[in-house]
């Protein structure tokens, strides 16, 4: 784990140095927004990051109220990894990501809690984006966790 300052310069940088979880997707030519040929450009340097929209920051904004949701919807214990925490697969270090939340669990490693905000309607459990479950499954791997929860608002 690496202590970066999240969203900082620094953890852009970081960022750089691998594949994060909001990036799989883009991998597997599921991102809407970025295409698999897109991603290796910014990565490489040949094309800027996009700046953060009203969408990207309302959803950084939002995230600590849907954790809170969840929390009172399901009375577990959901808490936000330490600031700037950056983490690694063990044996790949260029598989990395920062997840949005853990939950404490009884039993074993934590659990890891992705979170989403959308303008999509109907969303459920049966319905959810197949890139959302892509991410979690991401960060469960990287960090050892056998278990993972998503966390959505939507309008």
């Amino acid at each position: 784990m690496n202590d970066t300052l999240h969203h900082s310069a620094e953890w852009h940088a970081h960022r750089k140095g691998g594949i994060g979880g909001s990036e799989i997707t883009s991998v597997l030519g599921l991102n809407p927004y970025e295409t698999p040929h897109a991603l290796w450009e910014r990565k490489t340097g040949r094309r800027q990051s996009t700046p953060d929209n009203k969408f990207t920051k309302a959803g950084k904004y939002l995230e600590d109220v849907v954790a809170r949701m969840f929390e009172d919807e399901t009375g577990l214990e959901v808490f936000a990894p330490r600031k700037g925490a950056f983490y690694h697969h063990p044996e790949h270090n260029i598989l990395l990501g920062s997840p949005d939340r853990f939950i404490k669990q009884k039993h074993g490693r934590d659990a890891v809690l992705e979170i989403k905000t959308t303008q999509k309607r109907g969303i459920t459990r049966d319905t959810l984006p197949i890139s959302w479950f892509f991410q979690v499954q991401w960060y469960m791997g990287i960090t050892g966790a056998k278990t993972g929860y998503i966390a959505w608002l939507s309008n």
